[in-house]
């Protein structure tokens, strides 16, 4: 799941006058918004998000002000063990009065499975007594980069036909390595992405032996290369990502990169539609 909301919904936004008969897509904050207001009734709502990440905190902000404009009151929480969760509902720990009815989970799964047991985070996956939570847990299985190796078992030939081929650890030669790439099954901004062709083939074994080790956690991808665009820093390769909220695409957030491989140092940028008597 893309995290620029801020990125995908202001950006746009101010470059629209300099974009021609282009246009943005939707506006993903204001579509999050009308789901929100549409299903939860206006009130206190906690927004969980690990401490320490500002870029995670300036989202989730992002994402406060939106409730705020719908008269929801937002409160940072960043640890799942400052809410109390109970046959009612969810309240503040430190203030049972402050009853939420909505819980925002910008807390990325994976960091709350090491989190101890104690800190309660378990119960934003079986929340009670009314409390919706946002995402809620079938989207972690969304989150995971495995998710094409599942696709054998479902309708989705669409997906596969545009999505690179994806496979276990276990069922890549080694030898093979400049046509694959190895992708942690959770991770972000490229921390976990480790591509053959530019590592030294005893380093691609080792990396690849250790997720054979681990095959639940690791996927191979089949290689391809990104086409790049023109920019004032010379070529970049952008990387699209597209908000879906209630099952309809909601707008797009787009980051530029130098290398390959997406990662923390890539620029964003806007998207823009051209309408297709422009194409």
């Amino acid at each position: 799941m893309p995290g620029g909301f801020g990125e995908g919904s202001a950006l746009p936004a101010l470059f629209a006058p300099f974009c021609g008969g282009a246009v943005p897509p939707p506006c993903p904050l204001t579509a999050w918004g009308d789901m929100v207001e549409a299903t939860v009734a206006p009130g206190p709502a906690a927004l969980l998000c690990a401490p320490g990440y500002l870029e995670d905190q300036q989202v989730v902000l992002a994402l406060g002000r939106e409730l705020a404009r719908r008269g929801f009151v937002p409160h940072l929480i960043q640890n799942p063990a400052a809410l109390r969760w109970g046959p009612g509902g969810v309240s503040l720990a430190s203030d049972p009065a402050v009853r939420f009815g909505f819980v925002v989970r910008f807390y990325q799964a994976e960091w709350l499975a090491r989190l101890p047991g104690r800190t309660g985070w378990r119960e934003l996956f079986r929340p009670t007594g009314g409390v919706r939570v946002s995402n809620p847990l079938p989207a972690v299985i969304s989150e995971s980069k495995r998710l094409p190796l599942s696709f054998g078992a479902v309708d989705a030939g669409t997906l596969r036909a545009l999505l690179p081929e994806c496979r276990e650890p276990r069922g890549v030669d080694a030898a093979e390595r400049e046509e694959w790439v190895l992708k942690a099954a959770y991770a972000n901004t490229g921390d976990a992405v480790h591509l053959g062709a530019e590592l030294p083939p005893p380093v691609w074994r080792r990396r690849l032996r250790l997720a054979r080790w681990h095959p639940s956690g690791w996927v191979v991808q089949r290689r391809f290369e990104t086409l790049a665009l023109k920019s004032v820093r010379g070529p970049v390769r952008p990387c699209v990502g597209i908000f879906v909220i209630g099952g309809r695409a909601a707008g797009a957030y787009v980051r530029l990169s130098t290398r390959q491989v997406t990662d923390a140092h890539a620029l964003e940028a806007p998207l823009f539609i051209l309408p297709e008597d422009q194409r």
